[in-house]
């Protein structure tokens, strides 16, 4: 509609008017050398290439954690030998001072037998970060918090040896 009042003429101003227009537009590409299916074909292989990185990836972070938690297990274990080890230098420290006071040993036998806990407790420590370096690598991988490997604790049961049969085939 136009204005009532501006600059067309009052004929003009107050008549209606509309335009109509009616379009329909269609094209259509002739595929003769086969570019579209060989686009078609690329991005099928693409999206096969993706589903493929996809699993190796799944793959990869299942070993990842696998092997973190395996580690975790030995060096939980590892811990528990130490700790006895630990303990059993303390008790032969313990004889060797005994033996001393009473003349049977030598200072250079308790000397030794002192030396021998330092390492055991830097042992200790040594294994006491690497528990705590799988805990956090855990987390990580499971996207969990730190606070929930902290408790964890792997317990590692061997298979046993496979035994030999009683006669050997020659």
């Amino acid at each position: 509609r136009y204005a009532d009042h501006g600059l067309a003429p009052r004929a003009v101003a107050g008549e209606h008017r509309s335009d109509n227009r009616f379009a329909l537009d269609f094209t259509y590409e002739l595929d003769l050398f086969g570019k579209n299916a060989a686009i078609a074909k690329s991005v099928e292989v693409q999206a096969a290439s993706m589903e493929t990185d996809l699993y190796t990836a799944r793959v990869g972070l299942a070993s990842a954690v696998a092997r973190s938690w395996f580690a975790l297990g030995e060096a939980l274990a590892e811990r528990e030998v130490i700790d006895a080890t630990l303990a059993q230098r303390r008790r032969i420290l313990a004889l060797v001072r005994a033996r001393v006071a009473e003349g049977l040993d030598s200072k250079v036998e308790e000397r030794q037998a002192e030396g021998a806990i330092p390492a055991a407790v830097g042992e200790l420590a040594a294994v006491d970060e690497r528990i705590a370096l799988l805990r956090s690598v855990l987390a990580k991988l499971a996207v969990v918090p730190l606070e929930t490997t902290a408790k964890l604790k792997p317990a590692l049961k061997g298979a046993g040896l496979a035994s030999l049969p009683p006669l050997l085939p020659s």
